[in-house]
């Protein structure tokens, strides 16, 4: 089944890295952590939401990747990075990465992007209707 523009672009990049990882679509909706969850019935706290936020003063976009079951304190951020920041709005998530809010994978941007990635997360990063998983060995 041929992949969606997105799903493509992302499958590109493991193909061309040589990275055994596969990307598929799924017919539900995986916009949301809890929608992922669903539509592969398994917990919450097995997906990985990718949430894009930026430096308030630079407006140099903040890739964050945690639990899906976790709340972002944008406070801890705050004091890892040193500086203020925000979340980012639906045109700026599309202007630094390339897709839309719900469907941004851990790669593939358009523009590079810190990435903070929480310890608690699980194995599978979301597209927006197509899910990532990885293999954690």
């Amino acid at each position: 089944m041929k992949l969606k523009t997105s799903a493509q672009k992302i499958q590109e990049i493991f193909t061309k890295n040589k990275l055994e990882f596969q990307v598929i679509e799924l017919s539900h909706s995986t916009r949301t952590a809890q929608d992922a969850a669903n539509a592969l019935s398994c917990e919450i706290a097995q997906i990985v939401k990718s949430l894009i936020f930026y430096e308030n003063l630079s407006k140099n976009p903040i890739l964050i990747l945690a639990s899906g079951i976790n709340k972002v304190s944008e406070k801890i951020i705050e004091k890892e990075i040193g500086a203020k920041i925000s979340k980012a709005d639906a045109q700026f998530v599309r202007q630094v990465t390339g897709f839309a809010i719900g469907g941004v994978p851990p790669l593939g941007h358009i523009q590079k992007i810190i990435s903070i990635m929480s310890f608690l997360i699980g194995r599978i990063f979301g597209l927006q209707q197509g899910l990532l998983m990885l293999s954690l060995n």
